[in-house]
């Protein structure tokens, strides 16, 4: 395994934390994972080590088992201390979509890779997609943009009020030019029927 961003680079810890968080759905599994990081985390940072390798993780379940934690407790920090790994080697966020605003690509990188997919689809379009376009775009359902943008708006609420307000700046653009287009359909509409209806005899 390749080495795992220092102890003191707290951003990134938090990150791939976070990652490895919310790729649960047992509310019990993420304590117990969040718990069980917090102490990797201490413990990889009271010393120097070589990076995430296997001798490093056989170190922290030797510590584990002289703590006397029994078999289940062990193997649940060890799967958590895994999936963080994963996330470290893994997960590198991609490169925004062509359309996202650059200062968002820190915030986006926060977010898991179905849910930052998502975000990134709804805001690419400078007009402002909609949810089915964005379902469309992505492949996939229209509930499960809604679930994404659920999870966003409650786990990473930052990164959702940015992700809105580009998106209602793109909203305001796109009713703009709704407006101009019908103005202008109104006025041409006009100019051809122009002659068409003529006064009642009497008025």
């Amino acid at each position: 395994m390749n080495e795992l961003p220092s102890a003191d680079q707290t951003a990134d810890w938090r990150r791939l934390k976070a990652l490895v968080l919310d790729s649960v759905a047992s509310p019990v599994t993420r304590r117990v994972y969040n718990l069980g990081l917090d102490e990797f985390i201490a413990w990889y940072g009271q010393e120097p080590r070589p990076g995430l390798t296997k001798a490093t993780v056989n170190a922290w379940r030797v510590v584990l088992e002289a703590r006397g934690l029994g078999p289940v407790s062990i193997n649940v920090r060890m799967t958590a201390v895994r999936k963080l790994a994963a996330q470290a080697l893994g997960n590198v966020p991609p490169a925004p979509e062509q359309g996202v605003p650059r200062e968002l690509a820190p915030l986006l990188a926060l977010l898991p890779p179905g849910q930052r997919r998502v975000a990134m689809a709804l805001i690419a379009d400078s007009q402002g997609r909609t949810y089915p376009e964005v379902a469309a775009k992505l492949g996939v359902h229209l509930g499960t943009v809604h679930q994404h943008l659920r999870r966003i708006r409650r786990r990473h609420p930052k990164v959702y009020a940015a992700v809105r307000k580009v998106r209602d700046r793109q909203l305001g653009v796109r009713h703009r030019r709704a407006l101009a287009r019908e103005k202008a359909h109104s006025k041409q509409w006009h100019e051809i029927t122009k002659g068409w209806y003529l006064p009642t005899a009497g008025r």
